[in-house]
């Protein structure tokens, strides 16, 4: 039922454009996994920072040892059937290790921006598929509009010719050609409706709302054009879009994490200084403990005078009791504290290796941002290009339109009068029809050429 109503509030709104860009950003499922990708890499450096900090490990073990076997609580050898029991914490930390840790963490905050990045780019080239797709629809709504004056202008002509044939002052077959001008009228409509619910799908896809729901653009009254493609220069506008253009910034970050790459993998040639400590203790079920002193009595026989005696010796000697659990533990204590210096020597020639392959990482970063340079200079001088031809197109079309328009006015009143067939009317109509048509298309292909040209120097999408 939410979902319905959700629908239904979409059917009653009217779009703006800044609408349409919002509701694409927050549907769209590249943004989705750009976003898992800068989790992903927010991850990778909180590990690299936390690689700084020690370690801590617990053991524990439980053994059972029979025939000849080393008590770990006596440390001495019995040959008894027994159960033991060891627990131990260990930890380490790096003193130096070649700076590994710290281009470690450079290189994964580089790694961060760099896919932040991305998604900028990623939001930067959905803006502008929904600008074009929102302008496409708005030159399908306009052509709508002229095809449906054009059809009103032939409709109000064939009235007044049947007023012309019914008074006896035309003949009869004088409207035929009105009224297949009509027909063509009529068929440009329906195509141009075809056009517009494409166009209208397309935007509807892009933003992701069902294709069933009815959406209605708001149109601006008068598109703000400020960029005159005449007055900016070619270097003018491939530095601005150098400095704006977020994919070029991603390249030159990667560029910067393959240096980074390049140190870590040089640091496998110097020695490493780690510090360790570890504290354990065991518990055995033959385990013991000297518990205060014991008197004994023995009783031995001597001979005295050819006479055997009996007599007594009491002797005093260590009381002994099983340990308890927590005894052993306390009394088997043992700690640790050692440096451990690791000195590569040959380790079958994988440093050099990972050395090489960062080198080649390098000029592969490298090469990938003289491509985006030269794929951003193509594309500028593309657009600019593009913009002078549509603005030139324009001018001329208008000039064409006006002057097609004089002509059909002079044509209407020639008729009017009487000096003029309807077969050189609608000539001069199908002229001025058509240039009012290609008036429009070199209009939005401007328009087009424009938001390209201010999408490549950083200029924000509007109307």
């Amino acid at each position: 039922m939410l979902s319905f109503i959700s629908i239904d509030l979409i059917a009653q709104q009217t779009l703006s454009l800044q609408d349409c860009i919002s509701k694409a950003l927050d549907q769209s499922l590249m943004l989705q996994e750009a976003d898992l990708a800068i989790e992903n890499a927010q991850l990778n450096l909180s590990q690299a920072q936390s690689n700084r900090h020690p370690n801590l490990t617990g053991i524990g073990g439980l053994n059972y040892n029979f025939g000849r076997s080393i008590d770990p609580t006596t440390n001495e050898f019995i040959t008894s059937r027994f159960t033991s029991n060891n627990y131990g914490l260990s930890s380490g930390v790096l003193l130096f290790g070649g700076n590994r840790l710290r281009n470690a963490i450079k290189q994964t905050d580089i790694d961060l921006e760099a896919v932040k990045t991305d998604k900028k780019q990623s939001e930067a080239d959905i803006a502008l598929q929904v600008a074009t797709t929102y302008l496409n629809t708005l030159f399908a709504i306009e052509n709508i509009n002229l095809a449906e004056t054009q059809l009103k202008q032939s409709e109000e002509q064939l009235i007044f010719i049947n007023k012309l044939i019914a008074a006896g002052a035309r003949p009869k077959n004088e409207n035929l050609n009105l009224l297949a001008q009509i027909s063509a009228n009529k068929q440009s409509i329906i195509v141009a409706k075809n056009n517009r619910q494409l166009s209208l799908l397309q935007l509807k896809q892009l933003l992701r709302i069902d294709p069933s729901v009815e959406i209605s653009l708001q149109a601006p009254r008068e598109i703000d054009i400020q960029t005159d493609p005449d007055l900016i220069t070619f270097a003018e506008a491939y530095e601005l879009t150098l400095r704006s253009q977020p994919a070029v910034q991603a390249a030159i970050l990667r560029e910067k994490s393959a240096q980074y790459n390049l140190k870590i993998a040089e640091a496998d040639l110097l020695p490493t200084l780690s510090l360790g400590g570890n504290l354990s203790s065991a518990f055995s079920n033959r385990g013991f403990r000297f518990d205060g002193v014991e008197t004994i009595s023995q009783s031995q026989q001597a001979v005295i005078n050819g006479m055997p005696v009996n007599f007594t010796i009491e002797q005093e000697i260590p009381a002994r009791r099983d340990a308890t659990f927590g005894e052993q533990i306390q009394d088997n204590i043992s700690l640790g504290l050692g440096l451990n210096l690791n000195i590569p020597i040959y380790n079958r020639g994988l440093t050099k290796t990972n050395i090489q392959r960062a080198k080649l990482g390098i000029k592969s970063s490298e090469i990938a941002v003289a491509r985006v340079r030269e794929s951003i200079q193509i594309l500028v001088q593309q657009a600019l290009a593009d913009a002078r031809a549509a603005k030139n197109a324009m001018v001329a079309s208008e000039s064409t339109l006006f002057a097609r328009k004089a002509a059909l006015e002079n044509a209407q009143k020639r008729f009017e009068a009487g000096s003029l067939n309807t077969f050189d009317l609608t000539s001069i109509q199908t002229q001025y029809d058509n240039s009012a048509i290609n008036f429009l298309i070199d209009k939005y292909n401007y328009l087009f050429a424009i938001k390209v040209l201010d999408f490549y120097m950083g200029k924000p999408i509007k109307l």
